[in-house]
């Protein structure tokens, strides 16, 4: 740790006698950038804080311009301190929103890929940053929700300005008026992690770039002392350059170093935490303890020169806790709501998404969730808002949204044993032909191969309704048994086409009614099974509901789907094999997740199938057995072989048990049970139900799920082991 009384401070000490201050001298706290470093800053205000030392003028940069930003609107250290151990950093570090936000349409495709391109021109392109920075902005507009009124940040309780940098020219922009986040927002945008923002016309990124310890801007604010505190991150020795990686990242740091030096020349006391080379972007909790630690160690030790130089200059002591504004707003008043940036999306879909009917009061948490559902609607790359007081003592909302310019190439991976290797390639394109819709064509090659592509329309119009089309190719392979034993290998073609009717009446929602026409081959590969082909009309209503938190390894939420289907006409075939006459299929699976601790949840399941018996073929069926992902006609047994059972109704259940050993990592015990029988008595015959019992390791990868399973079934000895990697499509 490095604790520097300058040359500046001695002269000071020297003629303090013979220098004549028209006014008492001003304190001015500088903060330099450093990412995760730059929570050292706050140990240092812990303990001038205690001490009584209040500074008159805060500047900072980057990790610098947050603490300081919000130190200067009223947040204390402890509060900071609390605010710092208790955040998600790797949210923030994400444009993740909670599932329940997400719209009903897009909660499938928000956890299916791996890899996302945008698309521009029809050539695949890089984004302007990895992260948009959705969470962090929206935080910064909550955390500064008390000082929205204020337009000019000398006007807050401590007068404050932040450092950012314009990206064309490389010059620094001192903020020192706007909207408190979206100035913060600006110094923290790290180039490439962060995407730049547009602020007056000016493209801005982080300002460590231009200047990373804003000295000079302290003393242009009026301070005649300053306590700078620096936590960049230092330069490499020899034996560290050992990868491109760190090289190139010692040559961004170079201009960096230079600005440093020259402006901690300018500083009264400088301080310099010894922080090692602790990593810049890490947030773990331990690491966050340390650097606070670190940086109440490092101002400690200044303590005697800083009360030494204070003393000599007549820097009197705050006795008294300065004001400090309420930090809580129980609700807002939205009088208006004005929506900046849309091009292609309609204000009304805006709207819909929102649920907001002014006037009307609003809680903060209200607030969030709102902007949450316009963008979990897909269309927007960046939403964000800010805070505009009206003399009625009401506010108007501003909505600032960014719209998804591009178009994106999608790419999934995924295996498991029935399957084997899937690769899914999706192209989605928004707003093509109509405002407000989205073409996607999912095309998956390996195992089960198939081409599903949707062209959807979601109007304006409240609860959402909507058009769409869709058709579907698939190639699937299914089984036929005879006493536990396979018999008959087929190969199902399934094409098909439908017109669907879509309403989300709530968020997590949706009905759909639609007319749709089958084209099913089945052809066998091992067997005797006839080769048949069908020509299906249906039409079919679909009620479906999922508040979950994830979608894999959930903690919260439930999942109701429900659907009936009627076919429209008898279907004979050429020589009379077969006759089917019109018929009914009924659909219920329902899963809740029950809380029970923090790391432990109890997950029951129901699922229940009727149709018409001896007249249903084999394409609507219902199969149970194995595992996999839970379709309409097909759930998962463990214990048995896939679509070991087969019938016109279908019971089944499932208990579950999951723990959460570690952070991803999830053990779960499930006893399961059901029946699929062409006599619709069985079904209430609890003795005849085929149960097992499994246990799973899984872990929640970056590449999707990987669950490893061990699984016996009660009726027989065998004991099956599966493998799952990847999301499942």
């Amino acid at each position: 740790m490095k604790i520097s009384f300058t040359f500046r401070a001695w002269i000071s000490l020297i003629f303090m006698t013979s220098i004549s201050f028209a006014e008492s001298p001003k304190f001015g706290l500088v903060l330099s950038g450093g990412g995760s470093r730059g929570l050292a800053h706050i140990g240092v205000i812990k303990v001038l804080e205690k001490e009584g030392y209040y500074p008159d003028v805060i500047t900072g940069t980057s990790m610098g311009s947050v603490v300081g930003g919000l130190y200067a609107m009223g947040y204390d250290a402890p509060t900071l301190e609390k605010i710092a151990r208790e955040m998600d950093w790797e949210l923030m570090f994400s444009d993740k929103i909670s599932r329940k936000n997400i719209a009903i349409e897009e909660k499938e495709d928000a956890e299916r890929f791996i890899v996302s391109f945008p698309l521009r021109e029809g050539r695949v392109s890089l984004p302007r940053g990895l992260i948009a920075g959705y969470n962090i902005s929206n935080l910064l507009s909550h955390l500064t929700l008390p000082v929205h009124h204020i337009h000019n940040f000398e006007d807050l309780p401590i007068p404050f300005c932040c450092i950012a940098t314009d990206i064309e020219t490389g010059e620094a922009v001192v903020l020192k008026e706007g909207y408190l986040a979206d100035a913060i927002r600006a110094s923290i945008a790290v180039p490439s992690v962060f995407t730049p923002v547009e602020l007056d016309d000016r493209l801005l990124v982080d300002g460590g770039i231009a200047r990373n310890l804003p000295i000079s801007d302290a003393k242009e604010m009026g301070a005649n002392v300053i306590i700078a505190v620096d936590v960049a991150t230092p330069l490499l020795d020899r034996s560290q350059l050992n990868s491109a990686i760190n090289i190139i990242s010692q040559t961004a740091l170079f201009q960096t170093v230079a600005n440093n030096l020259e402006e901690q020349q300018k500083a009264d006391i400088l301080i310099e935490p010894d922080l090692g080379n602790l990593a810049a972007l890490n947030f773990t909790n331990t690491v966050v303890d340390t650097l606070i630690r670190l940086g109440e160690k490092a101002a400690q030790e200044a303590l005697p020169q800083i009360k030494a130089l204070f003393d000599s200059l007549n820097i009197q002591k705050k006795n008294e806790v300065r004001f400090i504004p309420t930090t809580h707003i129980d609700r807002l008043y939205l009088q208006n709501i004005k929506i900046e940036g849309l091009k292609n999306v309609s204000k009304e879909l805006v709207l819909s998404k929102l649920q907001i009917t002014p006037p009307q009061w609003i809680t903060p948490e209200e607030l969030k969730t709102s902007i949450d559902r316009v963008y979990g609607s897909q269309f927007f790359e960046q939403v964000t808002y800010k805070l505009e007081p009206l003399n009625s003592g009401g506010i108007n909302l501003v909505l600032r949204v960014v719209e998804n310019q591009a178009n994106f190439l999608r790419l999934g991976i995924h295996y498991n044993d029935y399957v084997k290797s899937q690769l899914v390639l999706n192209v989605t394109f928004r707003n093509l032909l109509i405002q407000g819709s989205k073409f996607s064509t999912d095309l998956i090659l390996g195992g089960n191969p198939g081409l599903n592509s949707t062209y959807f329309y979601y109007t304006p119009w409240k609860f959402a309704p909507g058009a769409g089309i869709n058709i579907k190719i698939q190639n699937f392979t299914s089984y036929l048994y005879e006493h536990n034993k396979r018999t008959q290998e087929l190969n199902n073609r399934d094409v098909s086409a439908s017109l669907v009717l879509h309403s989300s009446p709530m968020p997590n929602a949706y009905v759909r009614l639609g007319i749709q026409i089958d084209w099913t081959r089945i052809k066998p590969i091992i067997g005797t099974y006839p080769t048949t082909k069908l020509n299906l009309p249906l039409t079919f209503l679909r009620f479906h509901h999922d508040s979950y938190d994830k979608r894999f390894f959930p903690t919260e939420g439930n999942f109701i789907d429900i659907q009936i289907q009627r076919t429209l006409k008898t279907v004979t075939s050429k020589d009379n094999t077969f006759n089917y006459h019109p018929y009914s299929i009924l659909t219920i699976h329902t899963k809740n997740i029950i809380t029970v601790s923090k790391n432990t949840a109890l997950i029951p399941s129901f699922h229940l199938g009727l149709s018409e018996p001896k007249n249903t073929p084999l394409i609507h069926k219902f199969y149970m057995g194995g595992t996999g992902i839970q379709r309409m006609n097909f759930i998962p047994l463990y214990g048995f072989q896939m679509m070991e059972f087969m019938g016109s109704y279908l019971s089944a259940f499932s208990f579950s048990v999951r723990n959460q050993l570690t952070k991803n990592n999830y053990f779960t015990s499930t006893i399961n049970g059901g029946i699929a029988p062409d006599d619709i008595s069985h079904l209430i015959k609890f003795g005849k139900y085929n149960t097992g019992l499994s246990f799973s390791y899984g872990y929640d990868s970056p590449i999707g799920p990987i669950l490893l399973t061990l699984a016996k079934n009660f009726n027989r000895s065998d004991i099956f082991g599966h493998i799952s990697i990847g999301y499942p499509f």
